[in-house]
Parts: structure tokens; sequence; C-alpha cells
């Protein structure tokens, strides 16, 4: 399961990051959503909160908020792959 995160992950980042460029609110809620239940799934309660936090964003729309929230889901990520790899 962790390698599929390692693999998965940065795939939906770039998907995030991309619809971010380009105002998809609708692509950020859905990948942000997907990213939550693979962090759920490995009981990654930071990445998961963070990524349902960018969810609840996207939802509302809230474009000044966005960036800082994807930008918390990747430190939050980071962190868990240096968890994994003590």
């Amino acid at each position: 399961m962790v390698a599929l995160l390692k693999t998965s992950t940065p795939k939906l980042l770039e998907t995030i990051h991309d619809s971010i460029n380009k105002n998809d609110y609708d692509t950020i809620q859905r990948t942000a959503h997907n990213l939550k239940g693979s962090a759920d799934t490995l009981y990654a309660q930071r990445l998961s909160q963070a990524a349902k936090q960018l969810q609840l964003l996207a939802q509302n729309e809230a474009q000044d908020s966005i960036q800082s929230a994807f930008d918390d889901v990747k430190e939050q990520y980071q962190r868990l792959l240096r968890e994994f790899n003590h």
C-alpha cells in the first residue's frame, strides 16, 4: 500500500497543480478527495486533513487560499515519505 501511495501521489499532486493554474475547482476537489482516501487507508491523518481542507476550499472556490492549502498537502506528503523511510 505504501508503494502505491509513493507512485500515485505524485500524479495526483501534478493534477492538482495543473488544475490550480486553470482554476479547475471540480478537478481539484475530486483529486483532493482521492488523495484523502489514500491517506485514510494508511492512517496518515495529517495528509488526510490537509487534503480534506484543500477539497473544501475547492468546493467553495476559495481561490485565495487554495495555493497555501496545496503547499500544506505537499508538505504533509513529504513528511509522510520521511516517516516511511526511517
